[in-house]
């Protein structure tokens, strides 16, 4: 157990205004704006060229893109968690990270949006959505959900149902398409205990980061990484319960519109990535954080890692190899049509958005301190005057 250390307000405030970036801050950012650049000249050759550079065709028309979305909104998730619901549960020690959540949460759903106008092909088109949008369509309640939730984050405990709703809409969106492998009552809950999951992560890598490099130990104590720990477990457990009770009857059932898919995923081509992402980003992290030595800053930040990692190649098992397995099978069409591997622009321009909202962060953090000064401050006295 951490012993208390007594912290005076000028301290408080000196220890958390933003710091200029150093050598390696620098040498960050460098490399986030060179990827982010590439992405966009990618992006540039798909509105030149049309979405012929993609390897999405007439099957598989989502694609990278939306598997990279669907991760975007997941992430956005944690600013509900750890801004609103722990401050609805009075939990103390949530001060340090309600920040980190609420950037990360909004870089998430900026590049959410993105991908969601980079996915139509011809961004001047836009504005067709609201003029002849259509009801039916997926991309019009994309853009309805992104909206509704960038402009509610600012009303904290209105945030939790809103969240709840937004993002069981984005899991009906694929339950309510005719698929093999989407058409489950489970998706909301299953969608939603993956968010938090995939939320918590990238909150618990951050954590790691900002304490490291800004020598935030003070603040960003073991204690919260053992809260934190123990959070993660039982996420992780919840969202490995949702995805048993996804695969577990149609693999028991075995009908014919679901066995190529779920033996792809099983034991087939997609196997790899499936086990993959069960493996490293729910079951591998429970193993390692039910011991305490695993809930320590280190081991938590690897850990954090591999939730982020499992979670964005879970989104990507989730989109592709459905749309791939129609109810139709695939007759008289090109043999393009019956496999998908991103392009090189189709990697770019993830890699480009997975940059840019790390840039987005960053820039967050250099221009506000990552910890609320006053909040802190009020919590030092609180505890001053118990004493």
């Amino acid at each position: 157990m951490e012993k208390s250390i007594y912290l005076n307000s000028e301290q408080i405030t000196q220890e958390l205004l933003p710091q200029k970036f150093g050598k390696r801050g620098m040498v960050w950012t460098g490399i986030l704006a060179v990827i982010a650049l590439f992405g966009l000249y990618a992006y540039y050759r798909q509105l030149r060229y049309g979405l012929i550079v993609t390897h999405m065709r007439d099957y598989v028309s989502w694609g990278i893109y939306i598997s990279n979305f669907v991760f975007f909104v997941a992430i956005s998730l944690v600013g509900s968690l750890i801004t609103a619901i722990f401050r609805l549960t009075n939990v103390k020690w949530r001060t340090p990270l309600t920040r980190i959540s609420e950037i990360i949460a909004v870089s998430a759903i900026v590049f959410a949006s993105l991908i969601i106008v980079v996915d139509m092909g011809r961004p001047e088109r836009f504005m067709n959505l609201f003029i002849h949008g259509r009801i039916q369509s997926p991309i019009l309640w994309d853009v309805i959900v992104i909206s509704t939730y960038f402009f509610i984050s600012i009303l904290c405990i209105l945030i939790i149902p809103v969240a709840f709703c937004i993002h069981t809409v984005t899991s009906w969106l694929f339950a309510t398409t005719y698929r093999p492998g989407w058409d489950s009552t489970n998706f909301g809950a299953y969608f939603i205990s993956g968010a938090f999951l995939a939320g918590s992560g990238a909150v618990v890598v951050a954590m790691y980061v900002f304490r490291r490099y800004y020598h935030l130990e003070k603040y960003i104590t073991e204690l919260h990484f053992e809260k934190m720990g123990r959070i993660v477990v039982m996420l992780a457990l919840v969202y490995l319960y949702f995805n048993v009770n996804e695969f577990l009857t149609p693999a028991f059932k075995m009908k014919e519109s679901e066995e190529g898919l779920i033996r792809q995923l099983f034991i087939g081509s997609y196997a790899p990535m499936f086990w993959f992402a069960i493996l490293v980003g729910m079951i591998i992290p429970i193993f390692v954080l039910v011991f305490k030595k695993g809930r320590k800053p280190l081991p938590m930040f690897i850990v954090g890692i591999m939730v982020v990692v499992g979670a964005w190649f879970k989104r990507y098992i989730i989109v592709t190899p459905t749309l791939l397995h129609p109810f139709l099978p695939m007759q008289n069409v090109p043999a393009t049509f019956m496999s998908y591997f991103p392009s090189w622009e189709e990697w770019a321009i993830d890699a480009g958005s997975l940059a840019g909202a790390l840039l987005v962060i960053t820039f967050f953090v250099r221009i506000y301190p990552i910890i609320p000064i006053h909040e802190t401050i009020i919590e030092q006295n609180e505890k001053d005057e118990s004493k």
